[in-house]
């Protein structure tokens, strides 16, 4: 399939950290939890055209059972949204290159 190999999406970690002090819902126990936030993006050609969203998962550092967003239960989304908040996660500008490059081909287009 032709659309296929030009138009896909890929996805990259943008961060990792660790909150404090979490009960964890599978093993009762006060602990710390590991995170990671990803961002996905769609390209064309292996070049990124804009990012499209982003996905945190959470792992239990007595358990390691891994939590994504969705599934955070309050006691959980609190401290994240905490750390959200405090510490935020920023788009990389070069999830954006593809649609850079063709606002300035569109640019140079208008202005030549």
């Amino acid at each position: 399939m032709v659309i296929g190999y030009f138009l896909g999406t890929g996805g990259m970690k943008l961060k990792e950290g660790r909150v404090q002090d979490i009960i964890c819902p599978e093993c009762n126990n006060h602990v710390s939890m590991n995170y990671a936030i990803e961002g996905k993006y769609v390209h064309i050609w292996w070049i990124p055209i804009f990012g499209v969203k982003q996905k945190m998962l959470a792992t239990c550092t007595n358990c390691r059972t891994v939590y994504q967003t969705d599934g955070f239960r309050e006691n959980i989304k609190v401290k994240f949204d905490l750390e959200k908040k405090n510490n935020p996660t920023r788009t990389p500008i070069w999830f954006f290159t593809g649609s850079i490059i063709i606002a300035g081909l569109v640019a140079y287009g208008i202005l030549c």
